[in-house]
């Protein structure tokens, strides 16, 4: 249970750039709902919500990009290893098929002709 909760955390909160999506919410919304007269906070607010709201979009577009190319990755593996398999059942058919044609019995067994 730990362990989802771990995977939850460093997946979303963290990858997702979570933390600064609510750090730019925050700051948006006291940027937004801030009287006008404490100007300097206000700038340094506005200041805060852009670079949290960047650093956000930024991490995930890097999570995604890196999610992407590492599933592209696996994706070749996979084939590679389907490819070879397809092609020692097609040898495998061949084998059995002669084996037939010329009257034997293939033993599963052991994979051979008798």
């Amino acid at each position: 249970m730990l362990t989802l909760g771990w995977h939850w955390f460093t997946s979303w909160i963290i990858g997702w750039g979570g933390i600064s999506s609510a750090v730019a919410v925050a700051a948006w919304a006291l940027w937004f709902f801030c009287p006008s007269i404490l100007l300097t906070y206000k700038t340094q607010l506005l200041h805060i919500a852009v670079a949290a709201t960047v650093f956000a979009f930024a991490s995930g577009y890097f999570f995604t990009s890196g999610f992407n190319s590492g599933h592209a990755v696996a994706l070749r593996e996979v084939a590679a290893l389907n490819e070879a398999a397809v092609k020692r059942v097609e040898e495998g058919k061949g084998d059995i098929a002669n084996c037939r044609a010329g009257g034997g019995t293939w033993d599963v067994t052991d994979g051979s002709c008798k």
